[in-house]
């Protein structure tokens, strides 16, 4: 700010980390990285400045007050106590950064540095004091990864008697005595980065976890009694119909370890491309995402307000036509249903999905936090945009009754009539390209559903004339941009530390 006030032209800023410009020569600049901060000054929160303009309700809402995060402790007994009423909830990270390098994630800081544990404990011990906290989820991706950590925190979050819940901790940074200690200090849920069931399909993300790992972390989560949602990401480069069979067989293991589960708390978003990550670079190599400026301009502004829950943003990176690629989801969801239906009986199904009536008698917003078909039993509406907020449907109090199937679909709700009805649809999963299709004639352009529709046709026709194999390689995706892509020509030197991401 202070160098803005006698610049004159944009190389005045040349001698300054972080910027990148256009210099008097005309050429593009990048300055580089700036250092990082010190971990005295990320560490620092100062809530005043929050609440000198902020309503602070809206960070520390009261559990009984919003259905949403009271879900989240529900099924723990503990949260029923009556020294817990009326207490208010609170999102907050106990470490910046990621350990991890997936090759669909945009991360521009390398490492991991953790709050220390006193530190942490003294600021939760600040807000109980000031908002009356009682519930925290802890917003890590890499939660309990130094395990010196975690020991020290549990120790102390089980002397402040709080229920919490862990946003983000890695599959292989876990096990069943660590589990065991978290819920004694007050952990009541965690979530993974599972993203696959098929280890083909982990070496392509990079995620550097097998598939023992995924399988051994839901398993010992669920039997410690402990919630879980099973969060995928489906799509990328690689991805067929049986690497989406390898991971309906995790999802259809995962999900039915006890007769207590939803199936669908599952969460399944699309591999979305983000600059700076290999899976962009590889769009742009393929010719899925322009190479020149303005193209690639149009596509980050058509993803800007998008999730990648979205299925008409996101890019089709398979082999495969969008009408295939767009009934994996679904196809895991009544896949993975019908396993526990087997398993444990309709009744008992419809008891799980009903465990909260309120959600298909309330209004409420989509938080966009969750994938379908999870995004859906949220929400008991489907939705394209986030926040944007539907009327449910009126079910009398105290019947065990789903809406009724002609309801679902003539108010459009075809993903929730799905999940209420999965013995029959799991009957009419062939057709899924085709209700996918039936689906998107309203929600997209008539030209989009034409293309799609001759590409399935055509797509199939191939197929009876001569089967055609996948051919993609699987190793790190990361390996394929760096060594067997070709550099583009058009590709300025000055760009590639921010296309090479951390």
């Amino acid at each position: 700010c202070k160098r803005a006030e006698t610049a004159t032209v944009a190389s005045d800023f040349e001698d300054i980390s972080g910027l990148v410009l256009i210099n008097s020569s005309g050429d593009l600049v990048n300055t580089g990285y700036p250092e990082r901060l010190a971990k005295s000054e990320i560490f620092d929160v100062d809530w005043q400045l929050l609440a000198d303009t902020s309503d602070m309700r809206i960070f520390f809402p009261r559990l009984d007050e919003n259905v949403e995060i009271g879900m989240k402790f529900a099924h723990d007994p503990r949260s029923l106590q009556s020294h817990r009423q009326g207490k208010t909830f609170v999102l907050i990270p106990a470490s910046k950064g990621c350990v991890a390098r997936c090759t669909f994630c945009h991360r521009w800081d390398k490492g991991i540095r953790y709050v220390p544990p006193d530190l942490f404990i003294d600021r939760i011990r600040e807000l109980i004091d000031t908002y009356d906290v009682g519930f925290v989820s802890v917003a890590d991706e890499n939660f309990g990864t130094d395990r010196r950590w975690l020991t020290s925190f549990c120790a102390s979050m089980k002397e402040l008697d709080l229920m919490w819940w862990v946003s983000g901790m890695r599959v292989n940074c876990i096990s069943p005595d660590q589990i065991a200690m978290m819920k004694e200090a007050g952990c009541v849920g965690i979530l993974y980065g599972m993203e696959t069931g098929s280890p083909r399909m982990l070496e392509i993300m990079e995620k550097k976890t097998k598939q023992t790992d995924n399988e051994n972390a839901v398993r010992w989560t669920v039997e410690a009694g402990l919630s879980t949602v099973v969060q995928l990401v489906l799509g990328m480069p690689g991805e067929t119909p049986e690497t989406v069979d390898e991971t309906i067989q995790f999802t259809q293991m995962a999900l039915t370890l006890s007769p207590d589960q939803n199936p669908n708390d599952l969460s399944i978003n699309y591999s979305q491309a983000l600059p700076g990550t290999p899976l962009y670079e590889y769009g742009r190599h393929k010719g899925l995402i322009g190479i020149d400026m303005d193209a690639e301009e149009a596509y980050l502004l058509s993803i800007s307000d998008k999730d990648a829950h979205d299925e008409f943003t996101t890019i089709n990176f398979t082999e495969f036509p969008t009408l295939e690629h767009q009934s994996w989801r679904p196809r895991i969801t009544i896949e993975t249903n019908y396993a526990f239906v087997l398993k444990y009986g309709l009744a008992t199904y419809h008891r799980n999905l009903l465990s909260d009536q309120k959600y298909f008698r309330q209004k409420r917003k989509d938080t966009g936090y969750f994938a379908n078909p999870k995004r859906l039993v949220d929400t008991s509406l489907t939705t394209d945009s986030i926040h944007e907020e539907r009327l449910t449907f009126d079910i009398e109090e105290g019947t065990e009754a789903v809406p009724g199937l002609w309801e679902l679909i003539r108010t459009r709700h075809l993903g929730l009539a799905m999940i209420c009805y999965p013995v029959l649809f799991y009957r009419l999963r062939r057709f899924l390209p085709l209700m996918v299709f039936a689906k998107n004639l309203s929600r997209a352009p008539l030209r989009y559903n034409l293309r799609s529709l001759s590409e399935y046709i055509v797509y199939k026709i191939r197929r009876i004339i001569y089967a055609k194999p996948a051919t993609h390689e699987y190793k790190s995706l990361r390996k394929i941009v760096d060594d067997d892509l070709a550099p583009l020509p058009m590709d300025l030197s000055a760009m590639a530390p921010l296309r090479n991401g951390r």
